[in-house]
């Protein structure tokens, strides 16, 4: 989806990640099945953070794989997620740890380069958000 530096990006919404059409998902390194939830193949995501991803994965430079992303509320709360979690709004994804500590912070300079504000960092999991709460970390428990 083609659009302006003044244009608004407007939430790509969908009941099915299968309905997205082509012309409409301009991110070739992200999938919409895999930025779908889980449980119902609902897709909703915003398209900045769909491009800092990808600017993310550029800056990385190698894959990045999603543990998470897109969650309806009902599959949000069935895995304990916070209540008014960015996953439930498409502004966040949780990418799987990359395991070895180079990628780890490579990773993570990635993320926060290409704009991501929010992080949260767990035992072998990650969280990064653009909700419009700003620059805030936190730890998950182990």
């Amino acid at each position: 989806m083609a659009r302006t530096l003044t244009e608004a990006p407007v939430s790509l919404d969908y009941a099915h990640y299968n309905l997205v059409k082509p012309q409409d998902w301009t991110w070739p390194h992200f999938t919409p099945r895999e930025m779908a939830c889980p449980h119902c193949g609902k897709l909703k995501v915003e398209p900045d953070m769909m491009d800092r991803l990808e600017a993310a994965r550029l800056i990385y430079g190698a894959a990045i794989v999603l543990a998470s992303a897109y969650r309806c509320p009902v599959h949000n709360a069935a895995i304990g997620g916070a209540k008014d979690s960015a996953h439930t709004r498409g502004t966040a994804v949780d990418p799987k740890d990359p395991e070895t500590g180079i990628a780890r912070r490579k990773l993570i300079a990635a993320f926060f380069s290409a704009g991501f504000e929010g992080f949260g960092m767990g035992a072998h999991k990650f969280h990064f958000d653009v909700d419009p709460l700003g620059f805030r970390a936190w730890h998950y428990g182990a």
